[in-house]
């Protein structure tokens, strides 16, 4: 809810976007017979035949997207692109006009005002739509009347939002005022309601020009006062039209008064200022707030007027009082160090016909910005209302802030408190509803905004309570609160994590509007760790040999593989491959397994005789043996011929040789092997005789 009050300028909303681009410059038509045209590589003279007025002040006005002419005027007649008087373009003026400006409609680009002072200091516009006469234009308004009393200089800059204008004069009251009067165009027309700042120096009947820089936020004023003229630098609030920040630029004693040359740079850091009479100095201020100066260059003649072109030179006027002149100067570079300006003189010549003495460049907007998007009524915004959080508070719907605002925080408790923060933050005593209102001042406007915001109770969230897990497990951490917006501390937006190690962790949910928070503490716990010992041996037939394998105490649970105990320890007596795992009280399990290999004292027996006769009974020769390695048996018969080997101790010698039965009779073996005796493993070779029975 809004309400106002206090109003004292008029505030609009914008809804179209009217261009108006450097080209609308691109036709310089001043003077008499003086044109230059800049819809070309460079800067041309193009001198007219006895069309324009025979005054010292001019505006033109150019298409915005094709740089053509339209119109261009002297604040008495209105001329067309023909260089004919434009259908009722006579005598808008009832008097000779001192200043001239046009300034492009907002809601049409094909309508534009004409801004004119005359000598009685009344303020008129009139009206040119270029639509009329087959796109000659038609006056069909002239000498509408809006202010008395205003000075010669005029000039225009851009409002901060989007087709909108502001007309910038001064008042010519002496030596009462100093008063600047500013005026807003918008799409509903000319405001006749001046927004007024009294700043700068008094008096107004010897100003030079008013101009403004490429952003339109700062303003140059002349004072062309022999004795006492000065030149002036003034901030400009593009929003509200206010004037503020005068600051009086350096003049050395030696100069006269500051005179109609005034330009900023067409990169806004410099500003141009001429200083005139007997000999005219051209000045260069630089620096943050133009505290820098130095001379480009001097003058016997006057510096009549400055101009920043298309082309971004700037153009300078010279005369020396009546004398005429039929060439123009310039700084081709304006942008830099005075020093590196390229100052020439005599650059552009006008022509035969052409007369410039005393005569001003045509009055341009010199305001090159990109306005705002539109602004809309300020609205109160927040964020954080739930109970215990401080709520932060805003205005949105508009880009600039106010001149000063005060909130008042209503609390359901009857409390009440105050903030002239553009942003503050208040903690509600309890949930509920509660009231805030805001005085909000911008451009001579008090705004009272209010807004009702409820305090809402969180819902609770836990993560449980402090926990932690085995080594190499994992755990899973999650809230009740199922469907809303999470934020871990682990950057994850899940609504369950899984911890792989130790630490904090907290969680954020969003719900609907509130924001609550719970942490836990989860421990990682250390590995169990079990130790069996290394591998063992173990031989069976001996009854006082077996292993004790132990898995150590303190843990809750035990259980061997393969033999399904569930004791600390056991004893093993048989080989085989022994295997524990354990369990502590908090549920954490280690393991460890261990092999027992089987190793006993080797067995060993030969027979001394066998009969191959295939009755099945001791028809194969071979050994008894247990336990033993690298065995190799060789049988050979009375000739020494080897009849038999093998290194299998499973394989005996069947009697025969090359196929064919052996005769009976006496045969010689040798054996060799490694065996275990008395824990120690030892190579063993044997030799004997053997009885082949038939």
């Amino acid at each position: 809810m809004v309400f106002k009050r206090n109003l004292t300028v008029i505030v609009f909303i914008f809804s179209f976007i009217v261009s108006f681009s450097q080209k609308h410059q691109y036709n310089w038509l001043f003077g008499e017979n003086n044109a230059i045209e800049f819809n070309k590589a460079t800067a041309v003279p193009n001198v007219s035949s006895n069309n324009t007025a025979k005054s010292r002040v001019s505006a033109s006005v150019s298409d915005s997207t094709t740089g053509e002419l339209l119109f261009y005027t002297d604040g008495n007649s209105v001329w067309n692109k023909n260089h004919q008087i434009m259908a009722n373009g006579a005598a808008l003026n009832a008097t000779f006009a001192l200043g001239v400006i046009v300034v492009p409609n907002p809601r049409n680009p094909k309508l534009y005002y004409i801004f004119t002072v005359d000598n009685k200091k009344d303020l008129t516009y009139s009206v040119v739509d270029v639509r009329l006469n087959g796109g000659l234009g038609d006056v069909t308004t002239k000498q509408h009347f809006l202010a008395k009393n205003t000075s010669k200089v005029l000039t225009a800059v851009k409002h901060k939002f989007n087709n909108a204008y502001w007309l910038i004069t001064h008042s010519n009251l002496f030596p009462e005022e100093n008063s600047f009067l500013t005026y807003s165009i918008t799409t509903n027309g000319v405001s006749g309601v001046a927004v007024t700042s009294n700043i700068g120096k008094k008096g107004g009947n010897t100003y030079g020009v008013l101009v403004s820089n490429g952003a339109g936020d700062k303003l140059a004023l002349t004072d062309n006062n022999a004795s006492d003229g000065e030149a002036q630098v003034f901030n400009f609030d593009k929003h509200c039209g206010l004037i503020t920040s005068a600051k009086t630029l350096h003049k050395e004693n030696s100069w006269s008064g500051a005179s109609y040359g005034a330009a900023f740079s067409p990169d806004d850091s410099k500003l141009y200022i001429s200083y005139w009479f007997t000999e005219c100095q051209l000045i260069q201020y630089s620096g943050n707030d133009f505290d820098n100066w130095g001379l480009v260059t001097k003058n016997n003649r006057n510096f009549t007027d400055f101009q920043i072109a298309p082309d971004g030179k700037l153009y300078i006027g010279i005369n020396y009082f009546s004398a005429t002149t039929t060439d123009i100067s310039v700084l081709h570079n304006p942008n830099n160090a005075f020093t590196a300006v390229n100052y020439q003189a005599k650059f552009l010549a006008l022509g035969v016909n052409s007369v410039n003495g005393n005569y001003e460049f045509p009055n341009f907007i010199m305001d090159n910005s990109t306005p705002n998007p539109a602004d809309n009524s300020p609205t109160i915004s927040f964020v954080d209302v739930c109970v215990g959080d401080s709520t932060r508070f805003s205005i949105t719907g508009v880009t600039s802030p106010p001149d000063s605002l005060n909130w008042q925080f209503i609390d359901a408790n009857g409390s009440n408190t105050t903030s002239t923060l553009l942003n503050p933050k208040h903690v509600f005593s309890q949930k509920g509803p509660h009231t805030v209102v805001v005085n909000y001042y911008r451009c001579g406007i008090e705004l009272i905004l209010f807004k009702q915001i409820n305090i809402i109770e969180p819902q609770e969230i836990s993560l449980g309570v402090d926990t932690g897990f085995c080594h190499n497990d994992t755990l899973v951490l999650k809230t009740d609160a199922q469907g809303m917006k999470h934020l871990w501390s682990t950057g994850e937006t899940t609504e369950t994590i899984i911890a792989k190690q130790g630490g904090v962790y907290w969680v954020q949910v969003t719900s609907p509007v509130c924001k609550v928070t719970d942490s836990i503490t989860v421990t990682a716990y250390p590995p169990i760790l079990i130790d069996l010992g290394g591998d063992y041996t173990v031989c069976e037939h001996d009854t006082a040999d077996f292993i004790k394998l132990d898995a150590g105490k303190g843990y809750s649970k035990y259980k061997w593989t393969p033999t399904q105990d569930t004791t600390q320890w056991i004893i093993v007596k048989q080989a085989g491959n022994y295997y524990v795992v354990v369990e502590d009280y908090r549920g954490c399990k280690g393991d460890d397994g261990s092999k027992v290999a089987r190793l006993c004292n080797f067995d060993f027996y030969i027979p001394n005789a066998f009969t191959p006769n295939n009755d099945g009974i001791n028809d194969v020769f071979k050994p008894t043996a247990l336990d033993i390695e690298d065995y190799e048996i060789e049988i050979y018969n009375i000739w020494g011929e080897r009849v038999f080997s093998t290194k299998t101790p499973e394989l005996g010698w069947d009697g025969s040789y090359k196929g064919k039965p052996s005769p009976q009779g006496v045969y010689l073996y040798k054996v060799k092997f490694k065996g275990l005796s008395n824990k120690l493993l030892r190579n063993y070779n044997f030799k004997g005789n053997l009885s082949l029975l038939r």
